[in-house]
């Protein structure tokens, strides 16, 4: 009920960009063979038309719902909500198993529902691969909790959904075992071996799937971690705690006072839990691995697990972060978990008090008080989020970046007006050069107002051998150059940009019977 009220605006939302080119734009998905689902776990997400993400479960999943709510986004939309609410119920009964009290457990949960992260997975069809990865992460968890060798292999497995759901997933088993205190020692070992294999079988895979990886620059690493990084937890802490300005495709510009002031916090907050956690590490010296955390643990400190994923979490996007700077706000999705539940741990004290009649009763409301105004927070991002050109140009008041002015962009190609597009595009270029999307989309938006030489010049370092790029855009290069040389009556030109065309899409009958005429 709380997930409905929070989120009750989602089913306003249609099919936004990547739902476009996931669902609208691929065939695959719209019916069931054996050859599509093999394709979807031996090709990337977009098919190399976007960014190489492989997660294939997701497009069996979008395959699932095409076929239960046809070409209808609020169907999609609600197997999403249904994904959300699944994941706070699992995360309240990790939380009682891992010995949180009921009330504690319940609260962390309900918390965790109506916290306004969860806006971007909803509205977006296409955030559903984050909502997965963490649901099947934490079912492996319960899982393993309950210690039986049937249970420590459907968390192995459990696992392995997790990373088909989404490279994040692949930290699963490490979660696992930082929860549960069994399995760091013998009777976790089917465990071990089955998260393992799982891992042997994924890499792999995913390795011959996706053509191309996201950039890591090894030069850029050291100072992100010395300079950005503090900055970057200290800003996704104040989204967590004050979500009024969420930031989808964000990137960020730290000046160097905040830089400073955000490393000097998170080094204060290093301290402070090393200091709070050195009595459970005394603890798990002297008395093995089987002790419980609750004995010694001081409240702050009992969801640790959740905040030890969030940091694993966020560290498979370190190579994003490192070289775009750049901030999604379903990264924190995970974050909010650990925050819920340290949330409710802490005001376990004032509930005691307030059964008791103590002076701290009123403090029990504060959780009560902070649900609400995340709740409030939720329909407010989703009210001034719930479509495209909403979520871009509320976005575009960070003027950093370079994917927000191109996806607006594309939005306004799309529509037909190229007269908006350009600007953004030209923009988008100089803020992030070297895109190949970037110069597909501009040459096209050059060509639509008449700006042939100019298209065909963006388009150049491409088709002449100067840059490389993904086959899949690469050809469509060749088309869009082929259509402009023949509109300025450059047949020649026209005819070798079909030929080029043409090795990388030989079954295109209708670029070979163009080609024929102009021979």
């Amino acid at each position: 009920m709380f997930g409905l009220i929070a989120f009750s605006g989602i089913f306003r939302a249609g099919f936004l960009w990547d739902d476009h080119e996931m669902i609208e734009a691929n065939p695959r998905v719209q019916s069931v063979s054996i050859d599509h689902l093999q394709h979807f776990f031996t090709h990337d997400v977009f098919d190399g038309k976007g960014d190489p993400y492989y997660r294939p479960l997701q497009s069996v999943l979008n395959m699932a719902d095409y076929r239960v709510w046809g070409a209808r986004p609020w169907g999609f939309h609600f197997t999403n909500l249904f994904l959300h609410i699944a994941t706070a119920c699992l995360l309240f009964v990790a939380s009682r198993r891992a010995g949180v009290r009921f009330d504690t457990a319940l609260t962390a949960g309900i918390l965790f529902v109506v916290h306004p992260i969860g806006v971007e997975q909803l509205l977006i069809i296409a955030g559903r691969a984050e909502l997965m990865a963490a649901l099947f992460t934490l079912a492996a968890v319960i899982a393993t909790q309950q210690g039986t060798r049937r249970s420590d292999l459907a968390g192995g497995l459990f696992c392995l959904l997790a990373a088909f759901s989404k490279e994040s997933g692949v930290v699963a088993p490490l979660m696992a075992a930082a929860v549960v205190p069994r399995l760091r020692c013998r009777s976790g070992l089917l465990f071990a071996a089955t998260a393992l294999a799982g891992w042997a079988v994924y890499f792999p895979v995913r390795a011959l799937a996706v053509s191309g990886d996201i950039p890591l620059a090894m030069n850029q690493i050291v100072p992100f971690f010395v300079q950005e990084l503090p900055s970057v937890l200290v800003e996704y802490g104040r989204i967590l705690l004050v979500p009024v300005d969420l930031h989808s495709h964000r990137r960020m510009v730290f000046s160097f006072t905040q830089m400073t002031l955000a490393g000097l916090a998170v080094l204060a907050l290093i301290i402070f839990l090393l200091v709070k956690a050195w009595p459970v590490l005394i603890s798990f010296n002297r008395r093995g691995p089987e002790v419980s955390l609750n004995e010694s643990v001081s409240p702050l400190l009992k969801a640790w697990p959740l905040a030890a994923w969030a940091g694993l979490s966020l560290g498979t996007k370190v190579p994003l972060l490192a070289t775009n700077a750049l901030m999604l706000d379903h990264w924190a999705y995970v974050p909010a978990m650990a925050l819920c539940v340290g949330v409710s741990v802490l005001f376990e004290g004032p509930s005691e008090a307030f059964e008791a009649g103590g002076k701290k009763a009123r403090l029990k409301w504060v959780p009560v008080f902070l649900g609400l105004f995340w709740m409030g927070m939720s329909q407010w991002n989703t009210a001034v989020r719930n479509t495209d050109e909403k979520m871009y140009l509320w976005a575009l008041r960070h003027p950093t970046s370079s994917v927000v002015r191109y996806n607006l962009a594309l939005l306004y190609h799309e529509r037909g007006d190229d007269a908006k597009a350009l600007p953004l595009l030209k923009t988008s270029r100089a803020m992030n050069p070297g895109r190949p999307q970037t110069d597909l989309l501009l040459a096209s938006v050059m060509f639509k107002l008449g700006q042939y030489e100019e298209a065909l010049a963006v388009l150049a370092p491409w088709t002449e051998g100067r840059a490389s790029a993904r086959p899949p855009i690469l050809s469509t290069m060749f088309r869009t150059q082929a259509d402009i040389q023949y509109a300025k009556s450059d047949r020649t030109g026209a005819r070798r940009s079909l030929e080029q065309y043409l090795l990388l899409e030989p079954d295109d009958t209708q670029a070979q019977a163009n080609l024929n005429l102009l021979r």
